[in-house]
C-alpha cells in the first residue's frame, strides 16, 4: 500500500512540474535537432577530443556510423529494390544493453534542480518495474560508458550503450519535460527503437509514406532490434507513434490494420505492461508487480 501511494505521489509531481500534455516524443520540426548542432559543456568537451560528427540524428534517435547500415535485412530480399530501400534498415552491430542493467549518468552543467528532479522521477517509474538502475555519477568520476543528460536542442537519445565514447540523452526545455517524453527517451537509451519500427509491424499497421515529412522517413523504417518477434505488438505502446505524427499534409502517416474495419488508437501516454515486459526480457529481470494501476497501464 505504501509503495502504491509513493507511485501516485511521483506521478503527481511529474504532472505538477509540467503543464504540457504528455506525449511519447516531440513531433515538431523545431523539436527535432539539427544533425550539425551539438550541445555545450559535456558534449562540447567530447566533441573537442572526438569527432562527434559521426553521430547521425534520425528523428529522436541518434546513431554512430558503425551502428547504422543502409543495407536491408535478409527477410526482405524477395521484395523489389525500391520498396526494400524505403521500408527497412538494420544496424550493423546489435544494440548493446547496459552491463548488469546499471546506467551511469551525468547531468550536464547548468541543469536546474527542478529539471533533475523531474528526470529522476521518470527514472523511478522504470526502476520500479524492472531491474534497471540509473546511477548518478559526476563528470570527474564518470566510467568509460555513461549517459550524458542535457537540455539540448531537441528530444532525442542514442540507442543502448554504444561503443562510441559518449551516450547522449537530450531533453529540450520545456518541450520535452513531461514524464512520458522523458520515459520514452530513457527507453531509447536502454536500447529500444519505436514500436512501429519492429519487423512484425506490417501485420498490424500500414505506413503512408507519401504523407510523411521530408527527412523523417527513418522514423518509420523497420529495424532489427532487441525486441524478439514473439513479443506482443502493442499499438498503444509508449514507444508507438500516433496516427498523424510527422505528417506533412494533415493526413495519417500510420493506420492500423483491422479486419473488421473499425478504428483504433495508436500510441499512448503511459508506460504500459507490454513495454516493461519487453524491457524485463531483454535485461533478464524478474517481473515486478509494483504500481500497476489500471489507469497507468491502459492509457
Amino acid at each position: 500500500m505504501a509503495s502504491l501511494i509513493l507511485f501516485f505521489i511521483g506521478m503527481a509531481l511529474c504532472n505538477l512540474f509540467s503543464g504540457l500534455q504528455a506525449v511519447p516524443v516531440s513531433q515538431n520540426k523545431d523539436d527535432v535537432a539539427s544533425k550539425n548542432e551539438t550541445n555545450k559543456n559535456i558534449i562540447q568537451f567530447y566533441d573537442e577530443r572526438f569527432d562527434l560528427s559521426e553521430l547521425k540524428l534520425a528523428g529522436d534517435i541518434m546513431f554512430s556510423e558503425a551502428q547504422l547500415n543502409d543495407e536491408v535485412n535478409d527477410d526482405d530480399k524477395k521484395k523489389d529494390r525500391n520498396r526494400r530501400r524505403r521500408d527497412t534498415v538494420g544496424p550493423v552491430r546489435p544494440v548493446a544493453t547496459w552491463k548488469d542493467g546499471v546506467v551511469p549518468y551525468v547531468f550536464n552543467f547548468g541543469m536546474t534542480d527542478e529539471q533533475k528532479k523531474k528526470i529522476k522521477w521518470a527514472m523511478k517509474i522504470i526502476e520500479r518495474r524492472s531491474c534497471i538502475k540509473f546511477q548518478e555519477t559526476s563528470f570527474t568520476d564518470r566510467p568509460k560508458h555513461f549517459l550524458a543528460i542535457t537540455t539540448g536542442n531537441g528530444c532525442y537519445s542514442t540507442v543502448g550503450s554504444s561503443n562510441f565514447p559518449l551516450n547522449i540523452l537530450s531533453l529540450k526545455f520545456p518541450n520535452c519535460f513531461d514524464c512520458s517524453s522523458i520515459v520514452h527517451e530513457l527507453l531509447h537509451a536502454l536500447g529500444f527503437f519505436h514500436e512501429q519500427q519492429r519487423m512484425v509491424r506490417d501485420k498490424y499497421v500500414k505506413i503512408n509514406w507519401k504523407n510523411i515529412q521530408p527527412g523523417q522517413q527513418y522514423n518509420f523504417k523497420k529495424v532489427k532490434s532487441l525486441v524478439d518477434t514473439d513479443q506482443t505488438y502493442d499499438m498503444r505502446s509508449l514507444m508507438h507513434y500516433k496516427s498523424y505524427d510527422f505528417s506533412s499534409n494533415g493526413e495519417p502517416t500510420i493506420e492500423c490494420i483491422n479486419a473488421d474495419g473499425t478504428a483504433c488508437q495508436l500510441g499512448g501516454k503511459w508506460l504500459r505492461y507490454s513495454d516493461t515486459k519487453k524491457l524485463n526480457k531483454v535485461y533478464g529481470c524478474k517481473p515486478k508487480r509494483f504500481g500497476y494501476s489500471s489507469r497507468y497501464n491502459n492509457q
